[in-house]
């Protein structure tokens, strides 16, 4: 699957975000909060209504409360994907599919 320069500004984001939790896995979450770290992002959100701050301040409570890290030992590895990131990643692909696209924008 390609990315256009931004989506895969914010899949870089996201991973390396989740390592830097030590999160044991990399979810949507993290591609959302990666993607608020663009002004596109954030744009999306505004202008679909919703409430940026009240969006990142929920993903930071979820990553602190509620995300699995790594054990002590594994401290530092890297996130594996989860089972809904890989699933977004996939309905992703088939969309462009469908639009008869080469990349993810």
């Amino acid at each position: 699957m390609k990315l256009d320069a931004v989506s895969n500004q914010v899949y870089v984001v996201a991973i390396n975000e989740a390592r830097l939790q030590n999160h044991e896995y990399i979810t949507p979450e993290h591609f959302l909060y990666a993607a608020l770290m663009f002004d596109v992002g954030k744009e999306l959100i505004q202008v679909s209504g919703g409430d940026l701050r009240g969006i990142t301040e929920a993903l930071h409570d979820f990553f602190e409360n509620k995300m699995p890290r790594h054990p002590g030992e594994l401290a530092g590895d890297s996130p594996s994907d989860s089972y809904a990131f890989t699933l977004m990643l996939e309905l992703a692909l088939a969309r462009i599919h469908g639009q008869k696209k080469d990349f993810v924008a």
